[in-house]
């Protein structure tokens, strides 16, 4: 896009904002349910919104001193969030993996809870659930820590809770250890956090959470990573989480009324696929042709693109490099020159590749020399660095929102 017509683009989207932030009616989609990933136009939560916001509450033992002060500062969160932005909140709770102490009874909202379920419980009485994360987890080698599955309890309820069509949909989570639980290492909760990332944006889910304490918990991993976790898991999803402090009714206040009113207003992050394309150098006239310690040979660099639904923008190579086999740089000659260069030496330009089509890969080309002069013998390496691109995807879609005409 042209700087002239990205101006133009800007100034009429400026324009056109005012008019369409100031609308007040909503179309609702044919199938009643969201349309894209879950935000209102405004970027607001809308006053007659609904909202279906699910409680998971760590159930291991060492938060059994922490509970007394949950209650009080949910309700506090609640209160506040209903005054803030009136929404139409169905609320649950679940304690994670194993039940605690508790009965029936009603939530803040007034909503029946029983306080003696657990999500596994909840799953369990699900027609559809044996993709549950938790069920596969009982039988791997580490074994199952009750209570502390927090990163997979989150996949499960954002992929098999009964969500109501058209709410907009949180998930609160409260713990005072890692995501992945008592067997943790820092690849284990890098793996459980992607794949809750990845179920939750995938069913429109916006994740909020506290981290309780200043600790890692019982796993020994830092602070700092334990941290980032939640912060990734969240921030990925468009939500918020509240690391190290204690439940307070002035902090869940705060964190509930998010978890409440911004839900679906946040940034979610779409889990990025595998994409490589394919590079490949090429030289010689001949199966005799070699590359001599004295020489000049053009070589040919060619990018291709075998995926059908996506194409590669503004590809670039940004440098090229010749090392010797152990990654070294070469050795000088006494003018101080390299015994072996690529010139030029970048940065290189491919413009777009676009998608395989028909059969045909997509193959973009240029040249480049390795000049030799007096270089040892052996074997060097090519290095192509800063290999960077743009990855456009091709969709075809329709969407459909229903209205009615009054009578004039």
């Amino acid at each position: 896009m042209n700087k002239k017509c990205k101006a133009e683009n800007q100034s009429i989207n400026e324009i056109l904002a005012k008019s369409c932030d100031a609308k007040v009616n909503v179309l609702k989609s044919c199938n009643e349910k969201e349309s894209g990933c879950g935000c209102f136009p405004s970027g607001e939560l809308s006053s007659k919104g609904d909202v279906d916001l699910v409680l998971l509450i760590d159930s291991s033992s060492t938060m059994t001193p922490r509970l007394s002060g949950i209650d009080e500062a949910v309700i506090a969160g609640f209160k506040r969030a209903k005054e803030t932005c009136k929404p139409n909140i169905r609320d649950n709770w679940f304690w994670v993996d194993g039940p605690k102490g508790g009965s029936s009874g009603t939530s803040p909202l007034g909503n029946p809870i029983n306080f003696t379920q657990s999500h596994q419980k909840y799953l369990e009485s699900l027609p559809q659930n044996a993709g549950a994360v938790y069920f596969q987890d009982l039988n791997e080698p580490t074994g199952h820590y009750p209570g502390e599955e927090g990163a997979d309890a989150i996949a499960d309820i954002a992929k098999y809770y009964d969500w109501r069509p058209g709410a907009c949909r949180s998930i609160l989570y409260i713990s005072d250890t890692t995501l992945e639980g008592h067997y943790s290492t820092e690849a284990s909760n890098d793996y459980v956090v992607a794949r809750a990332i990845t179920e939750a944006t995938s069913h429109n889910v916006t994740v909020f959470a506290h981290k309780i304490g200043n600790g890692s918990g019982v796993t020994g991993l830092s602070p700092t990573i334990v941290w980032a976790d939640y912060v990734n898991l969240c921030s990925s999803t468009g939500g918020y989480a509240e690391t190290g402090g204690f439940p307070s009714p002035e902090l869940y206040e705060k964190l509930i009324e998010k978890a409440i009113c911004n839900c679906g207003d946040g940034c979610t992050t779409v889990p990025t696929p595998e994409v490589k394309p394919c590079i490949s150098i090429s030289w010689g006239d001949s199966d005799c042709d070699c590359l001599e310690t004295d020489d000049f040979e053009i070589l040919c660099i060619s990018i291709c693109n075998c995926y059908s639904n996506i194409g590669f923008n503004n590809f670039n190579i940004s440098r090229i490099e010749i090392t010797d086999s152990d990654g070294n740089v070469v050795a000088n000659l006494p003018d101080g020159t390299p015994s072996v260069q690529a010139v030029p030496i970048g940065p290189i330009c491919f413009g777009t590749i676009a998608p395989c089509e028909e059969g045909e890969v997509s193959c973009v080309n240029r040249e480049f020399v390795i000049n030799t002069r007096g270089a040892k013998e052996g074997e060097y390496q090519v290095i192509l660095h800063g290999i960077c691109f743009d990855v456009n995807f091709n969709y075809h879609q329709d969407a459909c929102f229903k209205f009615n005409l009054c009578k004039s």
